[in-house]
């Protein structure tokens, strides 16, 4: 609901329509209107050819129903039930939130219901063979079309809506706007050993290397059989291919400097090493960068994207028996990057992608700022969020 009145105060005339001045407009616009078709039924037909009479006819009786559908739906508006209730014009309030419930109103909200994706292995194992995207790349637009056939999108799950919130209550403000400081592997011992993946790298470059990272473990897991079906592997899978789309698609809604040439040299780079492209696919590719380059003897250069993902999955790999649950501390990495480019997306950004139906990027940011956050420890109280956050309040923000 408030993406959704956000949307009405930057690109509709809502907030107009919404005055004194704008509810006398729409209240004598309908008898004006009606007054009009009036006068002119009682005129003088003869004087008009018959085509035009039948022509100005369907014009006003069309303005009419649009001016009564208007009306009906400046009627029922939440921006209407929130005039009635701060006035407390109680019956008039519940009169009219009733109406938008039988009707449904809320689906006519404009705001999307699924998230982008995109992944890099399924990429670099695509058919190099297609037809169209040897066209594209004859005629220069190998880029676009690649980044437009290759990406999709899927539904916002609950399970990502309740991972979500469950996270956010577990940490206090501070820590999910600076999250770039990756708690997560504070809290497990792991930051010495991968704070070159996380706060030492551009926050683009960790996106990839952590989304190498991530396909590369999944793939390998000893348990794979048994988690694929997990829920909290396909929050993995979608927030991981989530950020991977925002930095293709929407790079100015993550924080600092985007460098647009990054993504095709690696890829490029990483097709090479895969081999025979157009037949592998993106499990079989992993685990050859696995076998490759995943062992902790293997002397590496960091600087690769796909190298230094590999070379997180492997670490993550080995010290699985020092980390009862890796597949949450892996979780808990993508949650704390979704929050940091959240909080560090520039408000022009955020409304931008409104006019689209908007991002889930925004819908995340605008619930970290509406929870009630206690002190931190360092206003002299505790870290954690004492207050209780419902499936409803997300629902509110979307």
């Amino acid at each position: 609901m408030e993406l959704s009145l956000m949307y009405d105060i930057l690109y509709s005339k809502a907030a107009v329509i919404h005055t004194w001045y704008g509810r006398c407009i729409r209240v004598f616009s309908l008898p004006a209107t009606v007054a009009a078709l009036l006068l002119f039924h009682f005129s003088r037909r003869d004087a008009y050819h018959i085509v035009d009479f039948a022509v100005t006819y369907a014009l006003l009786i069309g303005a009419i129903l649009l001016e009564i559908t208007t009306l009906l739906r400046t009627v029922g508006s939440s921006w209407t039930c929130a005039f009635l209730h701060t006035r407390k014009w109680d019956w008039p309030c519940n009169s009219v939130m009733f109406t938008r419930q039988i009707v449904k109103a809320g689906r006519s909200r404009l705001w999307l219901d699924s998230i982008g994706q995109y992944n890099l292995l399924d990429f670099c194992t695509r058919d190099m063979t297609d037809l169209r995207g040897r066209i594209a790349m004859k005629v220069g637009l190998e880029n676009w079309f690649n980044k437009l056939h290759y990406s999709n999108t899927t539904s916002i799950s609950s399970d990502i809506k309740e991972f979500v919130l469950k996270e956010i209550q577990k940490r206090g403000r501070g820590d999910i706007r600076n999250a770039r400081r990756m708690c997560i592997l504070y809290e497990n011992k792991m930051d010495e050993e991968l704070s070159w993946s996380t706060v030492d790298i551009d926050f683009e470059k960790s996106i990839l290397v952590w989304h190498v990272a991530t396909d590369v473990y999944l793939c390998c897991f000893k348990e794979e059989v048994e988690h694929t079906e997990k829920p909290v592997v396909k929050v993995i899978k979608e927030i991981s291919n989530y950020m991977l789309y925002l930095l293709l698609q929407h790079p100015d809604m993550l924080p600092g400097p985007i460098r647009i040439g990054l993504y095709p040299k690696e890829h490029s780079t990483s097709s090479s090493e895969g081999g025979d492209n157009n037949r592998s696919k993106s499990k079989k590719l992993a685990s050859l960068l696995f076998q490759k380059f995943g062992s902790e003897s293997t002397d590496n250069e960091h600087g690769q994207v796909y190298l230094d993902g590999t070379a997180v999955a492997g670490y993550l790999l080995r010290n699985e028996c020092n980390v009862p649950n890796m597949l949450g501390l892996i979780a808990g990495v993508w949650f704390e990057m979704l929050c940091y480019a959240a909080h560090h997306c520039s408000e022009e950004s955020h409304a931008r992608q409104l006019s689209t139906g908007g991002e889930f990027l925004t819908a995340v940011w605008l619930l970290v700022e509406h929870i009630k956050f206690p002190k931190s420890e360092d206003d002299g109280g505790p870290s954690h969020v004492s207050t209780e956050i419902s499936q409803q309040q997300l629902d509110n923000v979307v």
